[in-house]
Formats: structure tokens, C-alpha cells, sequence
């Protein structure tokens, strides 16, 4: 409602002075001048709804590119006018030109010239330019060291809203437009496991873009490089300066191999799990046969998986089991034992009766 308010203002200035300048004009048809100037803010209302929708770093660019070559253009036309430009307005323009003719068209070129290199320069590489000079772009400040590029593998995973919820990530997150694009693509598989992970995707990115406390940034991504969405999320968050949020165990060597951080949303969530140390007791269901012979697998409450040698005999069964030893991957941790039999449930529930009956 503001925005029609002012614009209806801005075009009643605009005919208003429309119809001034047709009176000093003395115009027969003072009709002309309110039309004129209707259309002319027509225009300008038109130019302001384009550019309201193109990103504030595009347009920032665009106003920085015209400001230097402006100052490039007069610094070069200053040294141009030390020449002798009455003969090289002869020489170039003919006898009858004059020095000032040339310094106009000198004017006009080196202004269109260098305006329009500092334009293009500046706005192909807005992305790294803003890091130089920050107040090329009106954001929010960024809080922590620096922000976090955020992958598909990490929106589809599920955990993002809580760790975001418990303020464990206090900087800017980026959601580039081509993992969006990844995400709609999932949303819209044929396999309905695939389908349901990538539309909770994105009813969690629309979540967390209401949330005031976080701070998300869609980016265009065009800069980017790269035929793949791997390979284009490190050329962005190398030009970025940023960190890659992943759980992409393979994203996360290749951005290694490029010199680019990286989070694993696995190895998080291996660092906040208990640790179980070796010679520790636990009470463990084993749920079904491991890989190697004789081998059964359980699970602990926080998704461990433990591996229990001699289990395959105990499927189904609850057991108590020794820790022989554990292994810190990125997919995970794995936990090793062995089960105490002189420790199972049947044999605690036997000796607590024996002793209330004596």
C-alpha cells in the first residue's frame, strides 16, 4: 500500500511538471506537457519494479562500476588536454574542427569506455569484489569468522533445523540457486522415498528463511565453475572465502583436495556422541547378522553401531556385552565387544532371586 502511495505521488510530480514546463512554453495544448510527463514517470516507476527484483550486489555493482569509470574517464581526459589538441583536432577531424569539438568527442568516448570496462569487470566479479570492499553491497552483517555454503546432502539429511535451533552455526548460511535446483529435482523423483526427503527439504529451508535469528542467503551462483553441483559448490566457496556444510563424505575430500573447509554433519554428529571406552559393559540388543562369520549387529540409542563377535547365535536376544575396542570414521563410529556370559540378563534375574529367597 506504501509503495502505491508514493508512486501515485511521484507521478502527480511528474505531470505536475509536465504541465509547468508547457506553460512557460506557452503550449497551445497544456494536455501534452501533463502526458509527457506521466509517461516519463511511467518509466522511471517501470526501471525501479526491474531493478527492485535483481539482487542488491548486482545493482550496488552496476552504481560502483559507473562511479569509477567516471573518475578513470575525467583522469584520463585531464592528461589528454595537456596535448596540442587544436593540431590533433585538425589532423583528425579536419580543418575546420576545433580543439573543443575534440575534447567533447575525446570526453564522450574515454566516459562511454570506461564506464562501460568497470561495469562489466566489477559485476562478473561482484562476488569476490564485495570481500574487498564490503560496502559495495548493503547486507546484514555477518556474525562469526566466515559463512557457510550449504550442500543438498546437508538440507535432506534432517538435522539442520535443530543444530541451527540450538545456535550452533552463528554466521551467514548460503543456499546457492543451483542446489535449489538439485533439491526441486529430488523433490520431483519418481521414488517416493526420494520425493518426500527433497519436499521436507524444502519445507525446512522455508522454515528456517522465516526464522529472524538465522541468517539465510539465497545466492544466484552464476560465477560459479563446474559441470557438476559438487564441483560447482567449491569454485563458490572458494570465491566466497566460505565453508562447505555437507554430508557428502566424497564432496568433503575432492573440497579438501581444492583447499576449501569443510563441516561434515557426520563427523558433528560423531563428536557429541558418548564416547564408550574399551572394557566398558553395555546392554545391547542384537538385531541382526554382521558381515564377518558369527558376528551379530546392535544399535545404541544414539544410532552407534556395535558389532558383537559370537552374536549371530544371540539375534533378537538382549545381551550384555564387553567393549574391546571402537573406530572413529566419517561415516560414523563402530563399536567392537564381546558378550559376558556370565553377565546375561537370564542369569542377573536368576541371582536376584536367589537372593530375596534367602
Amino acid at each position: 500500500m506504501t509503495e502505491f502511495v508514493m508512486r501515485a505521488l511521484f507521478l502527480l510530480a511528474c505531470a505536475s511538471i509536465g504541465y509547468q514546463v508547457s506553460a512557460k512554453r506557452e503550449d497551445e495544448y497544456l494536455l501534452w506537457g501533463i502526458l509527457v510527463g506521466m509517461a516519463i514517470g511511467l518509466l522511471i516507476i517501470a526501471l525501479e519494479i526491474v531493478l527492485s527484483k535483481r539482487p542488491i550486489q548486482s545493482i550496488s555493482s552496476i552504481v560502483f562500476g559507473l562511479i569509477t569509470g567516471s573518475i578513470l574517464a575525467i583522469l584520463f581526459y585531464n592528461i589528454f588536454q595537456l596535448t596540442d589538441t587544436a593540431s590533433l583536432a585538425k589532423l583528425l577531424m579536419g580543418d575546420r574542427a576545433t580543439a573543443e569539438d575534440l575534447r567533447l568527442v575525446v570526453l564522450l568516448a574515454l566516459a562511454l569506455a570506461c564506464c562501460y570496462m568497470c561495469v562489466m569487470v566489477i559485476y562478473k566479479t561482484r562476488d569476490r569484489f564485495r570481500f574487498i570492499i564490503p560496502y559495495v553491497e548493503f547486507q546484514k552483517e555477518e556474525k562469526g569468522s566466515r559463512p557457510i555454503l550449504v550442500d543438498t546432502s546437508a538440507v535432506i539429511d534432517g538435522r539442520l533445523p535443530d543444530l541451527c535451533e540450538a545456535r550452533l552455526f552463528d554466521t551467514t548460511m548460503i543456499i546457492p540457486k543451483f542446489v535449489l535446483q538439485e533439491l526441486q529435482h529430488v523433490a520431483d523423483s519418481s521414488d517416493r522415498l526420494r520425493r518426500n526427503r527433497g519436499r521436507r527439504g524444502l519445507e525446512m529451508l522455508q522454515k528456517m528463511q522465516h526464522d529472524e535469528r538465522l541468517a539465510i542467503q539465497i545466492h544466484d551462483g552464476r560465477n560459479a565453475r563446474g559441470n557438476t553441483v559438487d564441483s560447482k559448490l567449491v569454485s563458490l566457496a572458494s570465491q566466497l572465502q566460505a565453508r562447505i556444510l555437507t554430508c557428502d563424505y566424497n564432496l568433503a575430500k575432492f573440497a579438501e583436495l581444492q583447499n576449501v573447509d569443510t563441516i561434515n554433519l557426520n563427523d558433528l554428529a560423531s563428536a557429541l556422541r558418548p564416547t564408550v571406552l574399551p572394557g566398558e559393559e553395555l546392554q545391547l540388543k542384537i538385531i541382526r547378522p554382521g558381515d564377518e562369520a558369527g558376528q551379530g549387529v546392535g544399535y545404541l540409542n544414539d544410532g552407534t553401531m556395535v558389532v558383537v563377535e559370537s552374536g549371530r547365535d544371540r539375534i533378537g536376544q538382549t545381551v550384555n556385552i564387553t567393549v574391546t575396542s571402537s573406530l572413529q570414521t566419517s561415516a560414523g563410529r563402530m563399536v567392537f565387544g564381546r558378550i559376558r556370559t556370565d553377565h546375561s540378563p537370564e542369569e542377573r534375574e536368576n541371582k536376584k532371586r536367589n537372593e530375596k529367597e534367602s
